[in-house]
């Protein structure tokens, strides 16, 4: 039934301002791999977007250890494996300290920039 609202709902709406869907895809670079979109919404700077989609891919090696790592210390918290729930602790520091530095300090950086120079959701 979902789906048939999904889709229902889809068919009977107009389309979406041309202007909210560039600054969407201006915003969300991953969409661009899809190739069914018009050149127009591409972003300007490629050399930006390179170092950016470099960075996301690092950072992807870093954070899946990262979200596994407190699921694992909770369970051997519950289980009261103290020596195994210290060494996941401290395992924890390491891929946070990482995606520090690969990806949270470059954030805004880049929102700055994918919006014109305004503030995140100010603008395009």
């Amino acid at each position: 039934m979902s789906l048939i609202g999904i889709v229902t709902g889809t068919l009977l709406t107009r389309p979406i301002d041309e202007k909210v869907v560039q600054n969407f895809l201006q915003q969300d670079p991953a969409f661009r791999r899809l190739g069914k979109i018009p050149a127009k919404h591409f972003r300007k700077e490629p050399a930006l977007a390179s170092k950016e989609n470099t960075r996301d891919i690092i950072s992807v090696f870093i954070a899946v250890p990262w979200q596994l790592v407190p699921f694992m210390f909770m369970m051997n918290l519950v289980f009261k494996a103290w020596s195994q729930a210290l060494t996941l602790g401290l395992i924890f520091i390491g891929p946070s300290t990482a995606l520090y530095f690969t990806r949270y300090r470059h954030l805004s950086t880049e929102v700055t920039w994918m919006n014109n120079g305004s503030p995140a959701g100010v603008g395009a």
